[in-house]
């Protein structure tokens, strides 16, 4: 969250699209409902489990805080740095350019793929549609035409 929040360091940087904040609010939400569900009934079944209870109760808590903090403030967030492309909502995935040999999309998806073989992805709904061109654009600006290949041809 720290990293998204320091725009000014940002190429291109934009709010994760309206659909990909709705999954990350119903997930969250359900995770600190299962959470506070296991620490109630824990405690439930036997006092002394108290201390496990208490784990997952703060688990449940940090979850929730997260999802307030990050709405409240915009930090679900994409972007692209001079080294590195950022997406930031539920998980943070980083996608350096060192070692970077192809960029494609499949269904849903945007893969990155480096020398020996390492993938990295992470979910298209994360764009804002009116964004994608200027976040290929971009992209295609930071890494050398040479070495990497990126096709934004939808590849279903």
């Amino acid at each position: 969250m720290n990293l998204v929040s320091q725009a000014g360091k940002f190429l291109w940087i934009q709010e994760v699209s309206p659909a990909r904040m709705r999954r990350v609010v119903v997930y969250n939400l359900l995770e600190t409902g299962i959470f506070g569900v296991v620490a109630i009934g824990l405690y439930l079944v036997t006092p002394f489990a108290w201390p496990l209870s208490l784990c997952f109760g703060i688990v449940a808590v940090d979850s929730l805080v997260f999802l307030l903090l990050g709405k409240s403030k915009h930090f679900f967030r994409a972007g692209i740095t001079k080294n590195a492309v950022v997406v930031a909502d539920r998980d943070v995935t980083v996608a350096y350019f060192s070692g970077l040999r192809r960029v494609h999309r499949h269904q849903e998806s945007l893969f990155f793929e480096y020398i020996k073989g390492v993938q990295l992805f992470f979910p298209l709904d994360c764009l804002q549609k009116q964004h994608e061109e200027d976040f290929y654009r971009i992209l295609q600006d930071q890494v050398d035409p040479e070495k990497v290949f990126i096709t934004q041809r939808r590849q279903d």
